[in-house]
């Protein structure tokens, strides 16, 4: 299957508390950003492969918050409150989510996403920060954090592929 990704970046460790991607979409930046914050578009390609998203609320702004749960392909649901510090349209979203299982839900990390228009194309560099070591390395081997983004980035590559040779 052809993708409109020119570049696949692939999430790595960073330090002793991050994850981070960078990764460039042969797609406008509008659009990209767009998939962000578009609670209809967001539950299309949010979260790994085999989970969808339901959007509770989601009021993109500082001070607002993105209401969700993921659904595990496993029946399992995952709530998750996002808290938008920082929404630069189109440049950068920072926001702090809490989130895990409906039995612990305590998981907090700071994430901030920049999208850089590179001549038609758009980078995204995403930084996920946790408060400790132990709490990042918790999310990778419980959730399987890692392969999350990587299979959420390529979720958002095949919609935005789709969005722009279907219709």
């Amino acid at each position: 299957m052809a993708t409109a990704t020119t570049e696949i970046g692939r999430s790595r460790l960073v330090g002793d508390r991050e994850i981070a991607i960078t990764r460039v979409f042969d797609a406008p930046r509008d659009l990209v950003f767009g998939a962000w914050i578009d609670p209809k578009a967001i539950g299309q390609w949010w979260g790994p492969r085999g989970f969808s998203t339901t959007t509770h609320a989601m009021e993109v702004h500082a001070g607002g918050k993105w209401k969700y749960i993921m659904h595990g392909p496993d029946g399992t649901n995952y709530p998750n409150e996002v808290r938008y510090e920082e929404v630069e349209i189109p440049e950068r979203i920072i926001y702090s989510v809490t989130g895990g299982t409906e039995d612990d839900d305590t998981h907090t990390h700071r994430v901030i996403v920049e999208f850089r228009d590179k001549g038609g194309k758009t980078e995204i560099s995403m930084r996920m920060i946790f408060p400790s070591t132990a709490e990042r390395d918790h999310v990778v081997n419980v959730y399987g954090a890692v392969q999350g983004l990587n299979d959420t980035t390529d979720r958002l590559d095949e919609y935005l592929h789709g969005l722009q040779h279907n219709g």
